[in-house]
């Protein structure tokens, strides 16, 4: 290990002593001129040497951050953010502002992402263009992941990556602070949740802005049979079930493609006469309007 380490390693060990032990912290604000607006404060990185397959490499932590692990692209410490857009609003642009780069030295080795699943043949290019990108993307503060639909809310997947490295002179270097700024617009396209209570609690564990949440309605739901359009039919037992792929879960389904959509239970119909033989949907009854139809054959 050369000097430029071991002094930067003396400087971060005695910074250590007098900070706080909150390594990440991030304020968000609800800005009212279409900005979403999280500030971001970092621990200093510790660095320490690891030998995979007879190498040593060194790896940089951040108390709180977990490193990233993508392939040929080295792995770093980085804060996954996740961003509910607000009701009646989408994504316009990003922007990130950085405190001053410290540096933390030269000649570092760190390792880079590989195969989730190891493959016997390792492939290796001289292609200068992708040279170039992979230089490029050391170089990233943010990376937009892009947005996902979960349970009809739109969610901003943005990963911040605090420390920078240089493969081709080694130097690493890291930010204190990074404010990201998420600027937003009007939008004319339509939304619609669920409106379960449960979705909109799990939402607020899941992103970083839990007070949007509150921007959204939850929709007013139609039981009148007359405007039903799709109609579950199952055991109380099963209507009850709270586990994954439930019946709840395929009615938000239909609702959420705009069908307007009920469950009703085999035990409901049973103590309901209308469905008895000679009932109003009865197969007895001429008056029902199925009653020797190609549905029920029943002539």
């Amino acid at each position: 290990m050369n000097n430029s380490h071991v002094k930067i390693f003396s400087v971060i060990i005695l910074f250590f002593i007098g900070v706080s032990i909150t390594s990440v912290s991030g304020n968000f604000d609800l800005s009212e001129n279409n900005t979403i607006i999280f500030d971001f404060t970092f621990q200093n990185p510790k660095i320490s040497q690891i030998e995979i397959n007879g190498k040593v490499y060194d790896e940089i932590l951040i108390e709180g951050l977990e490193n990233s692990y993508y392939k040929n692209q080295p792995c770093l410490p980085m804060q996954p953010v996740k961003i509910l857009i607000p009701v009646g609003k989408e994504a316009d642009y990003i922007e990130v502002i950085t405190s001053e780069k410290i540096t933390l030295g030269y000649t570092y080795n760190i390792r880079r992402g590989g195969n989730l699943i190891p493959i016997i043949q390792t492939e290796t290019s001289d292609n200068k263009e992708e040279i170039t990108e992979l230089l490029i993307q050391e170089s990233l503060i943010y990376e937009n992941m892009g947005i996902f639909i979960f349970r009809g809310f739109p969610i901003l997947h943005i990963n911040l990556y605090p420390v920078q490295y240089d493969s081709t002179t080694g130097e690493a270097s890291y930010f204190k602070n990074i404010k990201l700024v998420i600027n937003i617009k009007d939008s004319f396209e339509s939304q619609s949740i669920r409106g379960l209570a449960k979705d909109l609690e799990i939402v607020k564990q899941k992103v970083d802005n839990p007070q949007y949440v509150d921007t959204y309605k939850p929709l007013k739901k139609t039981t009148t049979m007359d405007t039903i359009d799709y109609i579950i039919i199952t055991s109380l037992n099963f209507k009850n079930y709270n586990g994954q792929n439930n019946f709840q879960d395929l009615l938000n389904l239909k609702e959420s493609k705009g069908l307007n959509t009920d469950i009703v239970t085999v035990e409901e119909i049973m103590i309901n006469n209308a469905y008895r033989i000679n009932g109003e949907w009865g197969d007895g009854n001429p008056s029902n309007p199925f009653y020797q139809s190609q549905i029920t054959r029943n002539e």
